[in-house]
C-alpha cells in the first residue's frame, strides 16, 4: 500500500472500518499516526508479524495473536450461535 496516512484515514473513516489489516510495521505506523481520528477502529492486525513482544498499542495484534483471540473465545461462539439461531427462528415473513 502506498497510501499516505491522510488517505488511510479517509478510507477507514468512510468505510466505518472496525478492523484494519496491514501488511507490515511500515503500514501500521501510518494508522498509529491517525488512530485518534478513527474512533470506530477496534483492532489493527499486522499479518506479517506472528506476535508482538511489546505491543505498540493495545488494539494492535500480530496475525497469530489475532487468530488466538478466536480460539480463546470458542465457548462464547456457541452461545452467540444459539442467540443468532433463536433470532432467525423468530423471524416470520411479512413481520419485519
Amino acid at each position: 500500500m502506498t497510501s499516505t496516512p491522510t488517505a488511510c484515514e479517509y478510507v477507514a473513516d468512510h468505510s466505518s472500518a472496525e478492523l484494519i489489516v496491514v501488511e507490515n510495521e511500515e503500514q501500521l505506523e501510518k494508522y498509529l499516526e491517525i488512530l485518534e481520528k478513527l474512533p470506530k477502529v477496534k483492532g489493527i492486525i499486522v499479518w506479517s508479524i506472528a506476535k508482538f513482544e511489546t505491543k505498540p498499542h493495545p488494539i494492535v495484534y500480530g496475525w497469530e495473536e489475532f487468530l488466538d483471540l478466536g480460539s480463546s473465545n470458542l465457548a462464547n461462539l456457541s452461545k452467540f450461535g444459539k442467540i443468532l439461531n433463536d433470532r432467525m427462528e423468530n423471524q416470520v415473513p411479512g413481520m419485519c
